[in-house]
């Protein structure tokens, strides 16, 4: 019997970006990483989006919660995290999201041990080899040299759609900003993300007329123009934008998800398994598919959470496109460039490893 002998978390800071990347003034980004050990020697990893923000927080947590899962059988422990709950406390926010790095790094962890892709152990009758994927960069506070910069990127590995963010700038400023890369990208597609779950700047007034003014672009997505948790505003944002409009990257469960697809109060959800977790996640991806919503995966995190939401992709065809980081991370940088590559728009695995190819 294949037991959990160990789970372990790892604090890293990595250089991050060109020191142009807002909330990251140090150009330093730090990483929460999980490490489930099993008694047949494979190791299992997992990332915790949340845990970016308050890492010492997520380590201590991590460490007291170990003990719930270390000497089971690792079945059960897959099982006990699946159904895991305690009451008021792990049902969503932080304790979900440290939860959800747990659970992928347990996947990983069995996958490896009986000789699967990750994708693979997900859904064995999965054929899907690519996933389209979108180029995200434009920071809140790039200027055209730097959105340039970003642009010749993409050019070079023929994304289709780009996404900028606006909303921290001046009105003004930001619609300078968006018609230069509107210009600039011809044919391709923009999604503009206002951060308002970040920035909790503009109110239902202010967002009514911002959207009415965006409503002359022809966007593939508007992203979190008001707060998320400001549930019976987007009823009201959803009906006058003629673009889809865009939420969900911070849930961080099932019914949040659930909540947002059957009051119809977005076109396209955005989950990342780092935050919901797998087994979520797939209830999201299939409800989303029964109510006609498009599902986009977010990726804002080390190449950990890129590769486990790109195997998440893989596995299911309910997802139709997946986020691609443009901001330089140097952590894992030369392990995951030899893992993952973009190309002409899609992104795929470089060859098939057991797990998620990843070993610390």
């Amino acid at each position: 019997m294949i037991k959990v002998k160990k789970i372990k978390s790892y604090k890293f800071s990595s250089k991050y970006g060109n020191n142009k990347v807002f909330g990251q003034p140090k150009s330093v980004r730090t990483i929460v990483i999980v490490e489930v050990k099993l008694s047949n020697g494979f190791s299992g990893y997992g990332e915790s989006y949340q845990s970016a923000y308050v890492p010492e927080i997520s380590d201590f947590i991590i460490k007291n919660i170990s003990g719930l899962f270390e000497k089971q059988s690792l079945d059960k422990a897959i099982k006990t995290i699946k159904k895991f709950r305690i009451p008021f406390v792990s049902h969503n926010g932080l304790m979900k999201s440290i939860l959800s790095s747990i659970e992928i790094a347990l996947i990983d962890a069995k996958s490896k041990s009986v000789g699967l892709t990750f994708y693979k152990y997900l859904n064995k009758n999965s054929s899907r080899k690519k996933v389209a994927a979108y180029a995200s960069g434009g920071s809140v506070i790039f200027k055209k040299n730097d959105l340039k910069k970003d642009l010749q990127l993409i050019k070079n590995k023929d994304f289709k759609k780009y996404k900028m963010r606006i909303g921290y700038l001046s009105f003004s400023n930001d619609i300078e900003r968006i018609n230069f890369v509107h210009k600039y990208l011809e044919k391709q597609s923009l999604m503009i993300d206002a951060i308002m779950g970040t920035l909790n700047k503009w109110n239902l007034v202010e967002a009514k007329k911002k959207i009415k003014y965006l409503n002359k672009y022809k966007l593939f997505w508007l992203e979190e123009p008001l707060p998320t948790e400001r549930t019976s505003d987007y009823k009201i944002i959803k009906k006058l934008s003629k673009n889809p409009i865009a939420i969900g990257e911070a849930f961080t469960n099932f019914y949040e998800f659930e909540n947002a697809i059957k009051n119809n109060l977005c076109d396209i959800v955005q989950p990342d398994i780092t935050q919901v977790g797998i087994f979520d996640a797939i209830k999201i991806v299939k409800l989303a598919k029964k109510y006609k919503k498009k599902v986009a995966l977010h990726v804002w995190g080390s190449p950990i959470s890129l590769i486990s939401n790109l195997h998440f992709a893989l596995a299911f065809k309910e997802v139709d496109i997946i986020e691609f980081p443009l901001v330089s991370l140097e952590f894992l940088k030369e392990e995951i460039d030899k893992k993952i590559e973009a190309v002409d728009g899609f992104v795929n695995l470089i060859k098939e490893e057991p797990g998620l190819g990843i070993d610390l």
